[in-house]
């Protein structure tokens, strides 16, 4: 599954599959909430300065994946 990140402006959005694209909403360092989704996080993971991969945490588990 892809999961496309864009920034517009200073906001960042992600795009999840059968939903409407949401926007990140800066929590605690890399962690990000989805803007009217509650229970629902986004983390990049850094390695060296650079985002390496992604963690999405939501009610139903956690999701990882890597950089494309």
């Amino acid at each position: 599954m892809t999961l496309p990140v864009s920034l517009n402006g200073s906001t960042l959005f992600v795009e999840m599959p059968g939903r409407p694209t949401a926007e990140l909403v800066p929590y605690k360092g890399t962690e990000f909430t989805l803007k009217g989704r509650e229970g629902t996080s986004v983390k990049f993971v850094l390695e060296k300065d650079a985002v390496t991969g992604i963690v999405i945490s939501t009610q139903s588990g956690t999701m990882r994946g890597k950089r494309k």
